[in-house]
């Protein structure tokens, strides 16, 4: 949830303008429709959330088989299990997962809000887990944003960094380009808060 707590970030008012570049990596704007609980079921796990938020979410795994779908490299879903600062294995509290759900409401209404300087997202265009054309429909629609582009991978994973080799080179690569293209356009520009 790295994209969506950073581009939240960047939605705030006195914040996006102070931001030359944001690259998104997989942001999780909106579950694929396969995981995407009802609208009545959203609602009443905000409740529940609001309730008790330390409650664990029922079931075995709120994402299923998608953990081992979202890694394209083996050794590197092997290791986000075992990693501690990973949090495979931990139940997801009622309060997290309602915190998910408020912070995803709208959030593709809002793209017209952001101004941070340059926009770069990468997605798989498969993702299991969360939505290419939700990712997509926000960048298109960030009016505001000064250059911004969607770079679609192919495939179903959902972790640009921790794929295959080629893969997250090619990850790797774009993203330096991207800083490389729009460093300094903005530092001349004083800060204001």
């Amino acid at each position: 949830m790295g994209g969506l707590i950073a581009l939240l970030l960047a939605l705030r008012k006195h914040v996006g303008p102070q931001i030359c570049g944001l690259v998104l990596c997989g942001a999780a704007l909106k579950m694929t429709e396969a995981l995407q609980p009802p609208r009545t079921m959203i609602a009443l796990a905000k409740l529940i959330g609001l309730l008790f938020p330390e409650l664990a979410v029922p079931g075995e795994s709120l994402f299923g088989d998608t953990w081992d779908e979202a890694f394209g490299d083996d050794e590197a879903r092997t290791l986000s299990k075992i990693d501690p600062l990973v949090n495979f294995g931990i139940p997801m509290t009622m309060g997290g997962l309602r915190a998910h759900f408020r912070a995803t409401d709208g959030i593709g209404e809002r793209a017209a809000d952001l101004e941070v300087g340059n926009l770069l997202a990468m997605h798989y265009v498969a993702d299991t887990r969360v939505s290419f054309e939700a990712v997509q429909s926000f960048v298109r629609n960030a009016a505001k944003v000064e250059s911004r582009e969607t770079v679609p991978f192919g495939g179903n994973s959902h972790q640009l960094f921790q794929d295959v080799p080629d893969v997250r080179s090619n990850a790797i690569s774009r993203v330096i380009q991207f800083v490389q293209e729009h460093s300094g356009k903005r530092a001349e520009e004083p800060a204001s808060v």
